[in-house]
């Protein structure tokens, strides 16, 4: 049921639509990405007064055309028309971090996607995540820095080989960058690699004691190794990081393994309902 109203609101407009209706909007959307006519949508969409007035979906149909039409500022004025309408529409949310991107608005766009991720559907969230390393990357004046974020892109799109051939180059240059240890680390503990994963984390942790994703990859591994204590303990330091939800979620699993006293359950199942579950954002 939950997958169902997260799909509802990811793809579904908020004001119902005629049969018609759907009809001519389905058939935009056909004109701009198979037919190749994104001007004569706009042209005639415009016209549709009640349409563009009410419709949500109708306005993201017009940001679409423009977006195609490389007419950005009108795809974005649209855009934002289509998300007053409807909040909870992730696609909307996720196409306004491509058009700031597209527009070179990268610190914009890297504001807008940290404000609205928590809220992003589990079926939109790699789509809006990738979009934040590129805009990062863009906005990086270090080449390295660059390459990890390109890297991280890689790596949340669940390209893993990728991304460790792209990590172990990185280092040949810069050997101390622990932030990339880090994610050639994750990489590792999603191919299974646990051994290679806790020497990666445990090298960049001597550089530095506070990157986040580092304290989450060592309580992962202890977790891996039933050492549910020690990776509570982990988690637990993140609980105040950027990386909250995710160890909340983590350490109370990691509880739950320990059997521990149910107040200290229950107070973490309290956070737990407002998190989706269904997806381990790491940023």
């Amino acid at each position: 049921i939950s997958q169902i109203k997260g799909l509802h609101e990811t793809y579904k407009p908020i004001l119902p639509l005629s049969k018609e209706e759907e009809t001519y909007l389905a058939k935009a959307y056909t004109s701009i990405y198979y037919n190749s006519s994104p001007e004569e949508v706009a042209f005639n969409l415009i016209k549709k007064t009640s349409l563009m007035e009410n419709s949500d979906y109708a306005n993201f149909m017009m940001s679409s055309a423009m977006f195609e039409c490389k007419q950005y500022n009108q795809a974005l004025i649209y855009i934002n028309k289509a998300i007053s309408k409807n909040e909870n529409n992730s696609r909307y949310k996720v196409f306004k971090a491509k058009i700031l991107c597209e527009m070179q608005k990268y610190k914009e766009a890297v504001k807008y996607i940290e404000q609205n991720e928590q809220s992003i559907s589990v079926f939109l969230k790699v789509d809006f995540l990738v979009l934040k390393q590129k805009a990062l990357a863009e906005l990086s004046s270090n080449d390295n820095d660059k390459k990890f974020y390109m890297a991280y892109s890689t790596f949340i799109k669940g390209d893993y080989y990728q991304t460790l051939y792209e990590t172990k180059n990185i280092l040949n240059f810069t050997k101390n960058n622990y932030k990339t240890m880090t994610l050639k680390g994750m990489t590792h503990l999603a191919l299974g690699d646990v051994k290679n994963a806790e020497n990666e984390f445990l090298a960049s942790y001597k550089i530095n004691k506070k990157f986040p994703n580092t304290i989450m990859g060592l309580g992962d591994i202890q977790f891996r190794a039933k050492n549910y204590a020690e990776a509570y303990r982990y988690y637990k330091k993140l609980f105040k990081s950027e990386l909250k939800n995710e160890a909340i979620l983590k350490g109370y699993i990691a509880l739950e393994k320990m059997g521990s006293e149910p107040k200290k359950l229950a107070k973490l199942y309290r956070f737990l309902q407002f998190y989706d579950i269904m997806f381990y954002g790491r940023m």
